[in-house]
């Protein structure tokens, strides 16, 4: 029936719990008749899934599902190991137009390429995953490739599935676009009340439509916590601006609170992460003797190199007053994610 389950996907377990996401029919077509407004797929089109899991949720989406349903042609791959030429030969054999692939990779991917005057002029897109991109690849891609970097936001419970950059819109490299149609969305403060619209908003995103469970497998808990009525709360800080173009800020655990005002830990982090010596960097909320939240910059060092807390305050002296760490602390390693991020879930927990 349309609506037996027929997977079953992990989420990140970005609290420390991981849960069990449902996925039936109903979800998976629904999910991919929305993305045909960002991939807007002709007979001609060719996928390629290159070094990467399908069993993860966005490969299986993006790289799988979509593709097959749309009537798509699909190139699986894991060339991690390949010499260029010959991934080149075989994209221009396969006429590959969309590659959905590992953000961490684009840019070395198209430098391989650049760097011996390999062109492949049936690619259209490279959608990443959920790793970080630097600025500069955007331009690249665009320039050296006439080939845009599509940026798509979701989630494990929206079948990946929520905004994305347009094919034809320009809209700004590190956004992610616009909400697609086909999904329902509000932003929400603290309290849960909507933010008025006629201004920039910044708060939790919340959403709802066909492409949702109504609940985590064996998880009532969760459920009751995330998906509440019709509308599930990602939990997922969210900037929209006038146009509507979207930006993922933070997760809402990770956001600090000073005054009544959220701040953004990662524009401390990227403050700090400029000193030569640092070599990782996360920003949290912790507590002073009398119970009260400091900003706290939890830091480790680069081997070999000094460096201690009051140079760091005197380099975070360039960021508003509101911005600025109370707390400086040192330590060896810090905990880090199965995604390749501090795992600041953990961190929170060691200074609890």
């Amino acid at each position: 029936a349309d609506n037996d389950v027929v997977a079953l996907f992990e989420t990140s377990g970005a609290t420390g719990k991981p849960k069990w996401v449902p996925y039936t029919h109903t979800m998976i077509q629904q999910a991919c008749l929305i993305l045909k407004s960002i991939y807007r797929v002709n007979a001609i089109d060719t996928f390629m899934t290159y070094n990467a899991s399908l069993m993860h949720p966005f490969y299986f989406m993006h790289g799988l599902m979509f593709p097959l349903i749309s009537g798509a042609a699909i190139d699986i791959s894991d060339y991690a190991a390949t010499a260029p030429e010959e991934l080149a030969k075989e994209m221009l054999e396969a006429k590959v137009s969309r590659v959905i692939m590992k953000a961490t990779l684009i840019h070395d991917w198209l430098m391989n390429f650049k760097n011996l005057n390999l062109k492949i002029p049936t690619l259209r897109s490279i959608t990443p995953d959920f790793g970080a991109i630097n600025p500069a690849t955007y331009e690249m891609a665009l320039q050296e490739f006439n080939v845009k970097i599509l940026n798509i936001y979701g989630s494990v419970e929206s079948c990946w599935a929520v905004a994305a950059r347009q094919f034809e819109e320009p809209e700004p490299a590190q956004s992610v676009g616009r909400f697609l149609p086909g999904v329902k969305t509000r932003i929400v403060d603290e309290n849960g009340d909507d933010i008025p619209g006629n201004k920039k908003q910044m708060g939790q995103l919340i959403i709802s439509g066909t492409t949702l469970p109504t609940s985590y497998h064996n998880n009532k808990e969760a459920t009751k916590m995330n998906m509440r009525g019709a509308w599930f709360f990602t939990g997922d800080m969210v900037e929209v601006d006038k146009q509507g173009i979207v930006k993922f800020v933070d997760r809402k655990d990770n956001m600090l609170s000073v005054l009544k005002e959220w701040v953004v830990p990662a524009t401390i982090e990227e403050c700090i992460a400029k000193m030569g010596a640092v070599d990782k960097v996360a920003v949290i909320h912790t507590k002073d003797s009398f119970g009260k939240n400091i900003i706290t910059a939890v830091i480790a060092k680069k081997h070999g190199s000094e460096l201690n807390g009051q140079e760091v305050q005197a380099h975070c002296a360039t960021l508003p007053e509101k911005h600025r760490p109370h707390s400086i602390v040192f330590m060896n390693e810090l905990p880090m994610s199965p995604r390749g991020f501090v795992d600041k879930y953990k961190l929170r927990y060691e200074f609890k």
